[in-house]
């Protein structure tokens, strides 16, 4: 009986961590679909939360914007190591979204 404890902590363990996951994952997908051209990354912040990373170079994951960008707010995928995706903001030096990117690896 010892050995079923700690696998079924683990089992409920793992679960959680798969849950909270599709959470994270499901609220980013749906608030990254309702950001339209022009809102504000204070908006955007609201509805996605804080970004796991900001890249200035206006570049991210094999995506470029080159005109009106000061940066990319890059928010990765909670199953990153599984099956890496991204969902990308790119804002202006006005802190105004210009364009949104998905990426996917297969």
């Amino acid at each position: 009986m010892k050995l079923k404890s700690p696998l079924i902590v683990l089992l409920v363990f793992v679960l959680a961590v798969l849950f909270f996951g599709w959470v994270h994952d499901r609220r980013i997908n749906e608030g990254f679909a309702t950001i339209r051209a022009d809102a504000t990354e204070d908006s955007v912040r609201g509805l996605l939360g804080k970004p796991s990373s900001i890249n200035s170079s206006c570049a991210a994951y094999d995506t470029q914007l080159t005109v009106n960008c000061d940066h990319v707010l890059v928010y990765r995928s909670a199953f990153g190591p599984l099956k890496p995706s991204y969902w990308l903001v790119f804002v202006d030096a006005k802190g105004l979204t210009k364009a949104t990117s998905r990426q996917s690896k297969p």
